[in-house]
């Protein structure tokens, strides 16, 4: 439920219609982390995250992923004052 009110209001706020898959989930270990998201996404590009702590019965972080050429797009869409600089980090060491 929590899903379908989430795209709900994210679909007023943008104004278009929003399409959220089912949430997956996976228990990789950090060095992991970064093949696995690789693989449920099939994105291989740059990415950025976006992440929201939670804490209730269970505590945790939703994260979002968007491509890294796609974040001014969003930003746009959700009016936000502040430009994104898009930070280079290096990859991960494998």
């Amino acid at each position: 439920m929590a899903m379908g009110q989430a795209a709900t209001r994210l679909s007023k706020l943008l104004g278009t219609f929003i399409e959220l898959s089912v949430p997956r989930v996976r228990v990789v270990g950090v060095a992991e982390a970064s093949g696995a998201l690789a693989e449920m996404t099939g994105i291989t590009d740059t990415v950025t995250a976006v992440h929201q702590g939670f804490r209730s019965d269970i505590k945790g972080e939703a994260i979002v992923l968007c491509k890294s050429g796609s974040v001014d797009k969003l930003c746009a869409l959700v009016d936000d004052p502040y430009p994104s600089p898009v930070t280079k980090r290096p990859p991960a060491p494998n």
